[in-house]
C-alpha cells in the first residue's frame, strides 16, 4: 500500500511542479511606546494563543525601551526585540515559545544538512518545502521525503506542507522531523439556520460563496456581484439598468403559479441583494435542499441565501478606504447605418411589398439627393440636409446618426467604500459606509443613479454571561431619468421611425416630430426624440430602506445558551414622474403642439411603503460526551409581521414646467389609487446534530409555521427533515490512502417546506371593488359607477408543499488541495395554487384557483478545484482554479387541464418547452413554390395568410420565402385543434430554461501581485424572438426601423444572395400573427448560449516600509462583463444573450431593454 501511495505521489510531483506552502505565522498590531519585553509578550499572549515560557534570570535586566507602533507578525517581532537582549528562541509545539539566552556562535563553514520529513504515521510526505529562515534558498523533499541543504549548523529551517503545519528547528545532521496536520481547514464554520456548523460535518446541500469573490467589483450592489458564483444559484438581471430588478433562484423555479423566489437573509434579517454592498460581506451561504432550509419554514421552499456581513475583531482601530472609477459600454455591437441614403432605401425596401408603395414616400428624385449626400459625414452647406418646399413643409435628405444622438457611448461611474474596525475583548465594532454614482445610456439628457448605503455593527460583552449584538443598515438611491414615465417602453419607441435620412430638428430649431411627406404615418421615435430636446419630462425614484437587528446570547449554563432577537425593517419607495406638452414644428414658421398620451401635461407621485417586525427566541445546547459523542440542539419560535401600504395619485394641468407640485395643478385628478395588505405567520421549530468521532453525522429537523393569509381551518403545515452524513475518510480503513484520497463524506438528506407565497394577500376573503364605471350615465354627464364582486374563492385553499431528496460525495486529494463535490436531487413541489374546474358560462366569473397542481424537478450539481503553491524566485507563488457545473429539468406531474391545449400548462409537460413549426429552408424558385403549392394548401395554412391575402405590393408565395413542412402529411400547414393529441405540424423544437449554467474561477498571486478571472455561461437556452425584436429582426418587424445593421443586407435573401439567411423582403413579417417569421419554426429559434468573461481583476500589494501608518496599499485594474461568445453572434451581434429573456421590456421576449453593460475600472484601497 505503502509503495503504491509513494507512486501515487511521485505522478502527482510530476504534474503539480514543487509542491510548496508558506508557513503561517500569527499577526499583532501593537501600540507600544518605552515597554519592556514582559509587557511586550503579555500583549502577544493578549492577542493570539501564543503563551512564553523562561527562566527568571533570562529578563533579570529588562529594561523598558523597547518601542513598535505596527502590525507585524510574531516571528518578526521576535527577530525585532530579542538579538538586542542576547535572546533567541525556539517552538515547542505550535503555541509554546520558549525563551533562553542565545549560544554565541562561532564561525561554522556550511555543509551539507539532511533529514527526513514525514507525517505522524510515519509516511513520507513528498515535496515539503524545506527554506533556511530569513533567505531565499530552499529545497523540498524527494519522493521518499528525504531532502538535503546547505547550511550552517545553528541555523534555522522552516518545513511546510499544503495541509500540514509549519514548523522551524534548528539545523542538524540527520533531521527528523514530522509534521502534524493542520486542522484549520476541518474547523471551519459555515453560516447555517439559527448557528454555524463545521463545513466538514454539514448533511445538507449547502454552498459557500468567499468574500473575496464578490468585493471590489465593478458592480452596483452585492446581486450583480454574486451573478454566477454559484452554478446552483441562478441570478438574471432583468435589464443593465444599475437599478434593475433581478430574478434570483436556487436550483430552477420552484412553483408554477406563487413566483417563490429563495429567502435572503443578511444577518438573520430578511433583506434585499439589490439593496447590499458587496464589500460588507464576509461570506454567503447557498441552502438548498430542504433539509438544510427546513429551519426556516415559511418562506424557505425555494432555498435560503444567507449572507454574514463583515464584523470588529480585537486589535487596534483598522480603517480601510476604497476608490474606482471606471466606465461602461454596450456588450454589444452599436455598428448601425447611419447614411440616409441606405436607411430610407432598406426600408423602403421592406414596406413596398407589404404595401404596394413605400414607406418614405421618396421619389427616384429624392433618392438621387439622398445619394449626392451618402459621403456627407456632417451636413454640407451646398447640400443642406433639410429643404423647405413651397408650401413652407420640409424634405429631409440627412446623414443622422440617431443611435450615437440619442445613446451614450460611454457612462462614467465611481465608487467609494470607507470602513472602520477593531475593538477588545469586551467590545468590538465594525462602521462602513459607500457611495456609488454612475452615469446612464441617454445622451440628450443623462439619466443617473446614485445610492449610499452605511452599516454600523456592534458586539458588547456586558456580562460574562450576556452578549449583546446591534446591527443597524440604512440605504438610500435616488434614479433619474427623462422622458415617459416608462423607461422600458421609451427605449422601445427610440427603435421606430427615426430613420437616418430625418434630421433631429429643423433650421429653426424645433424637434421634428412628424414627416409630411412619409406614406404612412410617420412619427418621429413616436415623440420620444421631441420630448428629449424638450427636456421638460423627468422621472425620479427614490428607494430608502432601514433594517436594524438587536440581540441578546445568555450563557445560562454551559454549553447551553439562550438567543433573543428582533429585528425591524422599514422600506420606502416614492415614484415622481412629470410629463408635459412638447412643441414641435412641420413647416417653416409653424409651431404645433403634442398634448396627448405621452406629452399630456401631468404630475404624478407613487409611494410604497413596506413595514416588517420579526421576533426570534431560541436555545442552543452544544455538548460533547466521552470526547466522540457530539450532540447540539436548536430550538426555538418566531413571530414575524408584514405590512405594505402603496398609493398612487395624478393630476393635470399645471401652472409651472419647472415646479412639480400637487398645488400647481388645476386640472382633472385622472387617477387616484391604493391599498393596504399585511399578514402574520408563527412558527416552531427544532434542529439535533449528532456526530460520532466525526464520523457519522445525524441531522433532523422539525417546523410547524401558521399563516394568517389561509382560512383558520387550513393555516397550518407541518414540514419534518432528515440528512445523513458518513466520513468515510475518517475510518481507520481509510488511513492507508488518506495523504492521496483525504476527505470523502457521503450524504443523503430528505426534507419538506411549505410555501405561503401565494399571488392574494388573503385567498379566502371575497372582496367587491368599488369605482369601476359603465357605459351609460345616470345624470347626462358621467359615467355610472358599479361595484364588482370578486371572482368566486376555494374556501379549503392551503399551502404548497416542496420535497427535495439529495445525495451528495464530498471528496478531498493531495490533502484537500484537490476537492470536489457531486449532488443528485429530486424536488416534488405538491399542491399548487391554480385555476380551479371551469364554471358555466352563465355565472359570469372566472375559475377559483384551488391546489391542484404538482411539479417535479431533476437535477445535478458538480464543482472541482485545485489550490496550492510553490516557490518561484524568492517568493510563494500561490494559485487556485475552480469549475462548477449544474443542470435540472422539470415537469408538470399534474394539471387541470383536461384538453390538454398547448397554451396552457398541461400533465406531462416539460416546463419551458417551445412548441413550433419545421421549415424547410428558403423557396430557391417558382418553379419550388409551384410543387410545394400543389401539395400544401396554403391558401388555408396561417402562417402564409398575409402573404396570400394581405400583401398589396407582391402577393403570393414567391421564391425566398419560407417552405414549412407538412409533418402530418394532411396537405395543411396548421397546428390542429392546438392540443397534446391534435398538435398539427407543431412539434418540440426547443426550451426557454437555461442547461448547463456554468462557472469557471481562477486566481494567481505572486510578489505582491495579484490576478483573478472569472467566467460564467450557459451551456444552452432557446429563445425564439418576438415580432418586437427589433434589434433582431429589423425592417422584417418594422418597416420603419431607426437602427438597422450595417450588414443587415447581406443575410436578407435576394436572387443574388439565394444563400440568405433571413427570407426575402417583406415588411411586418415577424410582427403580426398570420405572418411567417411570427409563426414559431426551429429555423430562426435561437441558442443564446454564452460564455462569459464577467471579471478581469489585476491587482498589485505595494512592499511598505516599517513603522509607517499605512499598513496596506493596493493598486487594482478590473473588468466586468468584457466579452462573451455566444451561437446567437453569427446572425445577430446587436442583442445580448442575457439580454434577450429580459422581464424588463415592453414586450416579453423583445431583447430591446436597458443596455448591459461592459465596465472598466481604476481603484485602490488602502489600510491604516
Amino acid at each position: 500500500m505503502i509503495r503504491k501511495h509513494k507512486l501515487f505521489s511521485a505522478v502527482a510531483l510530476c504534474f503539480l511542479l514543487s509542491l510548496q506552502a508558506m508557513a503561517q505565522d500569527k499577526v499583532v498590531s501593537l501600540n507600544l511606546s518605552r515597554a519592556s519585553l514582559r509587557e511586550v509578550m503579555t500583549a502577544v499572549e493578549t492577542q493570539t494563543d501564543y503563551r512564553f515560557s523562561y527562566r527568571t534570570a533570562v529578563l533579570s535586566n529588562d529594561s523598558a525601551n523597547i518601542t513598535i507602533q505596527r502590525t507585524l507578525s510574531v516571528r518578526e517581532l521576535l527577530r525585532e526585540v530579542l538579538p538586542p537582549r542576547g535572546l533567541e528562541y525556539e517552538m515547542a509545539g505550535q503555541t509554546h515559545i520558549v525563551l533562553r539566552p542565545a549560544i554565541k556562535q562561532t564561525t561554522v563553514a556550511s555543509a551539507i544538512v539532511s533529514g527526513t520529513v514525514t507525517d505522524k504515521q510515519g509516511e513520507p510526505i513528498i515535496g515539503a518545502n524545506i527554506v533556511i529562515a530569513g533567505t531565499s534558498t530552499g529545497t523540498i523533499t524527494d519522493f521518499d521525503g528525504n531532502f538535503s541543504i546547505e547550511a550552517a549548523t545553528g541555523q534555522r529551517l522552516q518545513f511546510s506542507y499544503i495541509g500540514y503545519k509549519p514548523q522551524e528547528l534548528a539545523a542538524a545532521q540527520n533531521m527528523r522531523v514530522v509534521l502534524s496536520e493542520d486542522t484549520e481547514q476541518l474547523e471551519e464554520v459555515v453560516v447555517v439556520g439559527y448557528g454555524t456548523q463545521k463545513k466538514v460535518n454539514l448533511t445538507g446541500a449547502v454552498s459557500v460563496v468567499d468574500a473575496k469573490d464578490i468585493s471590489n467589483r465593478s458592480v452596483a450592489n452585492a446581486a450583480q456581484a454574486l451573478q454566477g458564483a454559484d452554478p446552483g444559484l441562478n441570478i438574471v438581471a432583468n435589464s443593465g439598468s444599475p437599478d434593475a430588478g433581478m430574478q434570483i433562484n436556487i436550483r430552477g423555479v420552484s412553483s408554477l403559479t406563487s413566483g417563490a423566489s429563495p429567502l435572503v437573509l443578511i444577518d438573520g434579517v430578511e433583506g434585499s441583494l439589490s439593496r447590499l454592498n458587496a464589500n460588507d460581506i464576509e461570506s454567503v451561504s447557498i441552502l438548498k435542499d430542504a433539509s438544510a432550509s427546513a429551519i426556516y419554514g415559511a418562506k424557505a421552499s425555494a432555498g435560503v441565501v444567507l449572507v454574514t456581513t463583515k464584523s470588529g475583531a480585537e486589535g487596534k482601530a483598522k480603517i480601510s478606504y476604497s476608490y474606482r472609477a471606471g466606465w461602461s459600454q454596450n456588450t454589444t455591437s452599436t455598428d448601425y447605418i447611419t447614411t440616409g441614403y441606405w436607411s430610407a432605401k432598406i426600408n423602403d425596401m421592406f414596406m413596398t411589398p407589404k404595401d404596394g408603395r413605400n414607406y418614405t414616400g421618396y421619389t427616384e428624385a429624392d433618392y438621387a439627393e439622398l445619394e449626392a449626400r451618402l459621403n456627407d459625414k456632417t451636413e454640407n452647406p451646398a447640400r443642406p440636409w433639410v429643404v423647405q418646399q413651397a408650401d413652407g413643409t420640409y424634405k429631409y435628405y440627412a446623414n443622422f446618426d440617431w443611435y450615437n444622438w440619442t445613446y451614450r457611448q460611454n457612462r462614467m461611474q465611481q465608487e467609494h467604500n470607507l470602513s472602520i474596525s477593531g475593538g477588545n475583548d469586551k467590545v468590538k465594532y465594525y462602521v462602513s459606509g459607500r457611495y456609488f454614482d454612475q452615469d446612464g445610456i441617454l445622451q440628450q439628457v443623462n439619466d443617473w443613479y446614485k445610492n449610499y448605503s452605511v452599516r454600523a455593527k456592534l458586539t458588547a460583552q456586558i456580562k460574562p454571561w450576556v452578549r449583546f449584538t446591534t446591527n443597524t443598515n440604512f440605504f438610500a438611491s435616488r434614479r433619474f431619468f427623462p422622458g415617459m414615465s416608462s423607461m422600458a417602453n421609451m427605449l422601445r419607441l427610440t427603435y421606430v421611425h427615426a430613420l437616418a435620412c430625418v434630421p433631429a430638428t429643423t433650421p429653426e430649431g424645433y424637434p421634428v416630430y412628424y414627416n409630411t411627406n412619409a406614406n404612412r404615418t410617420s412619427t418621429v421615435m413616436d415623440g420620444v426624440s421631441a420630448i428629449f430636446i424638450n427636456n421638460k419630462h423627468r422621472n425620479t425614484n427614490l428607494d430608502r430602506e432601514i433594517v436594524t437587528r438587536n440581540r441578546f446570547d445568555f450563557d445560562i449554563i454551559p454549553d447551553l445558551t439562550l438567543t433573543a432577537e428582533y429585528a425591524y425593517s422599514f422600506r420606502y419607495r416614492e415614484y415622481r414622474n412629470r410629463s408635459a406638452n412638447v412643441p414641435y414644428s412641420q413647416k417653416a414658421g409653424e409651431v404645433l403642439w403634442l398634448t396627448t398620451e405621452k406629452a399630456q401635461d401631468y404630475y404624478q407621485e407613487q409611494y410604497y411603503r413596506v413595514q416588517n417586525h420579526n421576533l426570534n427566541i431560541y436555545a442552543t445546547y452544544s455538548h460533547t460526551f466521552a470526547g466522540v459523542h457530539s450532540l447540539k440542539l436548536t430550538g426555538g419560535g418566531q413571530f414575524e409581521t408584514y405590512e405594505q401600504r402603496n398609493s398612487k395619485a395624478r393630476q393635470l394641468d399645471l401652472s409651472d414646467t419647472e415646479l412639480d407640485a400637487f398645488n400647481l395643478a388645476t386640472g382633472e385628478v385622472t387617477v387616484l389609487d391604493g391599498s393596504i395588505a399585511e399578514y402574520a405567520t408563527l412558527g416552531f421549530f427544532l434542529r439535533a446534530n449528532y456526530d460520532y468521532a466525526g464520523r457519522y453525522l445525524v441531522e433532523l429537523s422539525a417546523r410547524g409555521d401558521g399563516s394568517s393569509r389561509f382560512a383558520p381551518k387550513h393555516r397550518w403545515v407541518f414540514v419534518p427533515s432528515a440528512s445523513l452524513g458518513w466520513r468515510m475518510s475518517e475510518e481507520r480503513f481509510w488511513q492507508p490512502i488518506s495523504n492521496a484520497w483525504s476527505n470523502s463524506k457521503l450524504r443523503f438528506s430528505i426534507g419538506s417546506l411549505g410555501n405561503q407565497n401565494i399571488d392574494d394577500y388573503y385567498t379566502y376573503i371575497e372582496s367587491i371593488r368599488t369605482g369601476e364605471t359603465i357605459k351609460y350615465t345616470l345624470d347626462g354627464k358621467t359615467l355610472a359607477y358599479i361595484a364588482r364582486e370578486d371572482d368566486p374563492k376555494a374556501s379549503d385553499l392551503t399551502w404548497e408543499t416542496v420535497t427535495t431528496y439529495d445525495l451528495g460525495w464530498d471528496f478531498g486529494f493531495l490533502r484537500n488541495r484537490l476537492t470536489m463535490s457531486i449532488d443528485g436531487y429530486i424536488r416534488d413541489t405538491k399542491n399548487m395554487l391554480c385555476a380551479g374546474m371551469k364554471l358555466p358560462s352563465v355565472y359570469g366569473a372566472d375559475e377559483p384557483r384551488q391546489n391542484i397542481a404538482d411539479m417535479r424537478t431533476r437535477g445535478w450539481e458538480f464543482s472541482i478545484g485545485w489550490a496550492d503553491s510553490f516557490r518561484a524566485g524568492k517568493h510563494p507563488f500561490e494559485y487556485s482554479i475552480s469549475f462548477g457545473l449544474s443542470d435540472y429539468v422539470t415537469d408538470v406531474t399534474r394539471y387541470n387541464n383536461p384538453s390538454n391545449i398547448l397554451t396552457d400548462y398541461y400533465t406531462g409537460q416539460r416546463l419551458g418547452e417551445i412548441w413550433g413549426y419545421h421549415a424547410d429552408g428558403l423557396f430557391a424558385s417558382q418553379e419550388e413554390v409551384n410543387a410545394y403549392m400543389a401539395a400544401v394548401d396554403v391558401d388555408h395554412s396561417t402562417m402564409y395568410d398575409n402573404i396570400m391575402h394581405g400583401s398589396l405590393g407582391t402577393p403570393g408565395l414567391q421564391a425566398g420565402d419560407i417552405r414549412y413542412a407538412d409533418l402530418n402529411g394532411d396537405g395543411v400547414i396548421s397546428y390542429g385543434a392546438n392540443t397534446l393529441d391534435d398538435h398539427g405540424d407543431l412539434k418540440v423544437i426547443g426550451n426557454t430554461l437555461p442547461r448547463y449554467n456554468y462557472n469557471i474561477k481562477l486566481s494567481l498571486a505572486w510578489n505582491g501581485i495579484d490576478f483573478s478571472a472569472f467566467f460564467t455561461g450557459v451551456g444552452h437556452q432557446d429563445w425564439y424572438p418576438s415580432g418586437n425584436a427589433i434589434s433582431f429582426w429589423g425592417p422584417y418587424s418594422r418597416p420603419y426601423c431607426s437602427f438597422i445593421p450595417t450588414n443587415f443586407l447581406s443575410q436578407v435573401w435576394s436572387e443574388d444572395n439565394t444563400d440568405a439567411y433571413f427570407p426575402r423582403a417583406r415588411g411586418y413579417e415577424a410582427l403580426e400573427e398570420g405572418y411567417s417569421l411570427n409563426a414559431t419554426n426551429d429555423r430562426y429559434l435561437q441558442n443564446v448560449a454564452y460564455f462569459r468573461l464577467k471579471n478581469l481583476t489585476l491587482g498589485y500589494t505595494v512592499p511598505l516600509p516599517k513603522n509607517k501608518v499605512v499598513s496596506n496599499l493596493r493598486f487594482y485594474l478590473s473588468g466586468e462583463n468584457l466579452f462573451y461568445f455566444s451561437p446567437l453572434r453569427k446572425h445577430s451581434k446587436y442583442v445580448d444573450p442575457e439580454q434577450a429573456t429580459s422581464s424588463d421590456t415592453k414586450y416579453a421576449n423583445s431583447g430591446v431593454a436597458y443596455n448591459f453593460n461592459r465596465t472598466f475600472s481604476i481603484g485602490a484601497s488602502i489600510d491604516f
